[in-house]
């Protein structure tokens, strides 16, 4: 399992674009973006991010992903 700190920093780098895609997280990470996302939000609860990175964050990594379902 990565570092939290990393993953925090990648995601972080990335969500000014929208956030990481799923072939960049499956190299980096060896995940897929769902589960990407879990792990990420798990982190932000237990860190002490501020309040602009965190709306930054959710922004590019909403918690609950839209699905295609209708």
């Amino acid at each position: 399992m990565p570092r939290p700190e990393l993953l925090l920093e990648f995601a972080s780098r990335w969500a000014p674009y929208g956030g990481a895609n799923e072939g960049e997280i499956l190299v980096r990470f060896g995940m897929s973006r769902l589960r990407f996302i879990e792990r990420l939000w798990q982190i932000i609860a237990e860190s002490n991010c501020a309040q602009e990175e965190i709306r930054s964050l959710a922004n590019a990594y909403p918690r609950h992903p839209r699905t295609n379902d209708p």
